[in-house]
């Protein structure tokens, strides 16, 4: 949540503030290089629409977002979410993106390896650590730094995850130093339809919305 939707306990499907700075951006640099998808518009295209950059599909998710939102509770959306959100070719799912990467159960993640895959989701092909483990460490520590600034963690458990040995799957123990300097929780462009958190609201105190029934999105 703090590194692809910090407002998703907040908002009500959309964030249209977000997707107004996207759109400028994209419009000033002519070309899609930021998106604006919360968590409950990414579920919704990869539930019910297609992956194609259309303005039609965005009005679409929009409107799916927000039904979504009313028969769901937070809850519900993110352990959907999580279950069905796509962490590079074939991988659907925290868990299966966890085997994949660790060859180990999603609940047994530690702090280092949880924050890779964080980190990696908003283009899980593109930032590999497979491919391009300094890349994704840069992402893994943008999240732990995350953590530290919404005080999930303090900054001993972010520096110690970081310093960790990565023990990917089939791959020997790697570690790759990233210089101090260029470490940062600013958002960085990765062309992906996601939002990128810079601060950290909590869940409110209490979800009122009750489980909605099984159909209730037909």
């Amino acid at each position: 949540i703090i590194s692809e939707d910090d407002t998703f306990w907040h908002h009500d499907g959309v964030n249209f503030q977000m997707m107004k700075e996207a759109w400028k951006t994209n419009w000033d640099r002519g070309r899609y290089a930021r998106g604006a998808s919360t968590i409950t518009m990414q579920l919704a295209r990869n539930a019910f629409l297609s992956k194609e950059k259309t303005i039609v599909r965005k009005v679409r998710e929009i409107i799916v977002a927000r039904r979504i939102e009313k028969v769901l509770s937070k809850g519900q959306i993110l352990e959907l979410y999580l279950n069905i959100i796509e962490w590079g070719d074939h991988i659907y799912g925290a868990e299966a993106a966890a085997q994949y990467h660790f060859g180990k159960s999603s609940r047994n993640l530690d702090w280092s390896e949880a924050a890779m895959l964080a980190g990696i989701l908003p283009n899980p092909n593109r930032f590999s650590p497979f491919r391009r483990l300094q890349t994704a460490r840069r992402f893994q520590r943008r999240v732990l730094d995350l953590l530290v600034i919404s005080k999930i963690i303090d900054a001993q458990t972010a520096e110690a995850a970081f310093a960790a040995p990565l023990q990917l799957r089939g791959q020997p123990n790697l570690t790759t130093p990233i210089p101090a300097d260029s470490l940062t929780t600013q958002p960085t462009e990765v062309e992906e339809d996601s939002l990128f958190a810079t601060s950290v609201p909590g869940p409110p105190a209490s979800d009122s919305q009750e489980p909605a029934p099984a159909d209730s999105l037909k």
